[in-house]
């Protein structure tokens, strides 16, 4: 069998956010092929640390095919992957992690495709509220939730980043991380 006619699997190497078209993930296509409307599913990397939350892995229509000329992503013509492409998907389900495996609801694929680990996070830092002699005499975004807020928005985007609560309950949160903060 070749590539393209086997069940469609591609393995989430980027995951983000658009405010326009949803959550998006772009990774190689190993295998098969999708197309604009396709219901979408994903196979988590890691069953054990999987989504309960049904909405989250619920199955979703693709919206969108994208593919990267330059810097500039324009949406793929004839609006169908195929294996080989390196692509962006949007209408994929909100669960979707790095190292998932986005495949077909008609016709999935048996296992996930094998990814190498994410490295665990090296760094922490914490956030809260200015509350120092000097608070609100400067920026707009002060409140120990709309920080928390922003954070959990950064998380969508980055996947090197994950946010906790600090020791101090609600009040603070934590960024953990690699690399540099």
């Amino acid at each position: 069998k070749k590539a393209w006619e086997e069940s469609f699997a591609l393995a989430a190497t980027m995951v983000g956010y658009d405010k326009f078209l949803g959550r998006t993930v772009t990774g190689l296509v190993s295998s098969g092929s999708a197309a604009l409307g396709d219901k979408a599913i994903f196979l988590p990397r890691d069953p054990a640390s999987a989504s309960t939350d049904k909405k989250a892995t619920a199955p979703t229509p693709l919206s969108g095919v994208f593919v990267y000329e330059g810097v500039t992503r324009a949406p793929l013509p004839g609006g169908v992957a195929a294996a080989g492409q390196i692509v962006t998907l949007s209408g994929v389900p909100d669960g979707v992690k790095v190292g998932d495996t986005i495949t077909r609801l008609d016709d999935p694929v048996a296992e996930a495709v094998e990814t190498p680990p994410l490295a665990p996070p090296t760094l922490s830092m914490g956030f809260g509220a200015n509350d120092s002699p000097l608070a609100g005499r400067e920026g707009t975004i002060v409140q120990a939730s709309r920080i928390a807020s922003r954070l959990r928005q950064e998380v969508d985007n980055n996947v090197t980043l994950s946010v906790g609560e600090g020791e101090e309950g609600s009040e603070s949160s934590v960024v953990y991380a690699r690399g540099e903060l």
